[in-house]
């Protein structure tokens, strides 16, 4: 991987990269097609805090991590981790699908986050993920975040990168991302530091 303009910060273990929410992030490039266009099933884990909120409206969003396409060019595919969504005194957390355009699943946290604050965030996706026989789940510090809000999709939709083209896949952000174009045409900066990404195959118990 690369970084571009991020700084090296203290984290939650060692150290973690900062963004500045102008022109940082960082980049994984050249992933082996296979390696995640075979996963039906998985957890995604990461640490992050963010600056402060979206700058009154001037930032729609907060990209922590995001894997899709490299441009803004035909239909969005992607998955996303983001802070808020186009409104200033929306800083909850959105764990986002996106497939052809359309959202076939994505929820969000049920409060805003707080600035400046470690939390940290497992989205995971397979077969029966938690006790409720459900196909998706997140975990928030530690806790299913059983108040979860459904934008899309619901707690028994089931979606993970298989389902994408292998050629999409081979981009991955931190610091830096977009949701579909109603809402971020462009791509957009995280003010903040992310630390610890982690992908599984599997969910995690």
């Amino acid at each position: 991987g690369q970084k571009y303009g991020a700084t090296w910060v203290t984290g939650v273990v060692g150290s973690a990269l900062k963004y500045d929410g102008v022109n940082d992030y960082a980049k994984v490039s050249g992933i082996n097609s296979h390696v995640l266009g075979d996963m039906t099933q998985g957890s995604i884990s990461i640490w992050f805090r963010y600056a402060d909120s979206l700058d009154n409206g001037s930032k729609p969003i907060q990209p922590l991590m995001y894997i899709g396409k490299s441009d803004t060019t035909g239909n969005d595919d992607c998955l996303i981790i983001e802070i808020g969504h186009n409104d200033p005194q929306n800083s909850t957390l959105y764990f986002t699908w996106i497939r052809n355009g359309e959202l076939p699943l994505c929820f969000s946290t049920a409060q805003n986050l707080t600035p400046e604050t470690w939390y940290h965030f497992v989205g995971m996706v397979g077969d029966h993920v938690n006790d409720y026989g459900q196909n998706n789940t997140g975990y928030l510090n530690g806790v299913e975040m059983t108040d979860r809000n459904y934008n899309y999709g619901d707690p028994f939709t089931k979606v993970f990168f298989k389902m994408y083209p292998s050629g999409e896949l081979q981009n991955i952000w931190f610091g830096y991302g977009k949701t579909r174009d109603s809402h971020t045409p462009d791509f957009e900066f995280l003010a903040g530091v992310v630390d610890e990404i982690r992908i599984y195959n599997r969910p995690l118990t």
